[in-house]
């Protein structure tokens, strides 16, 4: 015959739940915790240091002692290819070319051609006769 002990704890179920609940919640804490410290680790080693930094590396076309090629073709006194001085100026180009010819259509240069931009290698200008349909490249700026 069994003999019921009365003596005995009644266990409430929810206890056990909450019991699981918050040793559930110091787990996913911990793995938390663990994964931020490893995104700092993995930032810190790949971020520059203080020694390392920005460096610029000019471009020897860029340098102001090396020198450009650019086509200068259209309504100019001598079109060709030259060989400048880098940083040389749209003007100085086109005076280097002879000029414009009687022909060029300057009313169109003037309001159009910044004269004073300075040329990169490779650069190809052309100047318009006057009665020639015109068209603006935009965002040219760096043929120039």
């Amino acid at each position: 015959m069994a003999v019921k002990e009365e003596n005995q704890p009644q266990i409430n179920p929810w206890q056990n739940i909450l019991a699981s609940a918050k040793t559930l919640r110091f787990e996913v804490i911990v793995v938390f915790l663990a994964f931020v410290l490893v995104l700092v680790g993995v930032y810190l080693l790949k971020s520059p240091g203080k020694d390392e930094g920005i460096t610029i590396i000019e471009d020897q076309a860029v340098s102001q002692n090396s020198d450009i090629t650019v086509d200068i073709a259209g309504a100019v006194e001598k079109p060709g290819v030259y060989t400048l001085k880098a940083g040389t100026r749209m003007v100085e180009a086109i005076d280097k070319a002879g000029g414009f010819t009687s022909t060029a259509d300057t009313e169109w240069i003037s309001k159009t051609m910044n004269m004073a931009v300075k040329l990169s290698d490779a650069a190809k200008i052309y100047i318009p006769q006057k009665g020639e349909k015109h068209s603006v490249i935009l965002g040219s700026e760096s043929a120039f």
